[in-house]
């Protein structure tokens, strides 16, 4: 799924996140993936079919992944869990 690159720019920041292999630069570039997902999470709508919430959830898991120590990821992950859970 992440292959695919169906919802930019948070898919590709997100992408470029996970591509990084410099320590230094790896928490910054998450954190800014996790900012553009939760700013398009806030612009969406829930619809039973709305792919890109899929999508979203499978980076932050993704990002999650890659991380140094838990960086900001969870919250971030639970939040779009919540709102899954809730409908929105």
């Amino acid at each position: 799924m992440l292959d695919e690159m169906k919802f930019p720019p948070w898919q590709q920041i997100g992408s470029d996140a996970l591509r990084e292999i410099d320590p230094q630069l790896v928490r910054r570039r998450v954190a800014a993936a996790e900012t553009a997902i939760f700013v398009r999470l806030q612009e969406l709508t829930r619809t039973p079919a709305n792919f890109e919430l899929e999508a979203m959830d499978a980076m932050l898991a993704e990002l999650q992944k890659h991380a140094t120590a838990n960086f900001l990821s969870e919250p971030t992950h639970q939040a779009l869990k919540a709102r899954a859970a809730n409908g929105h």
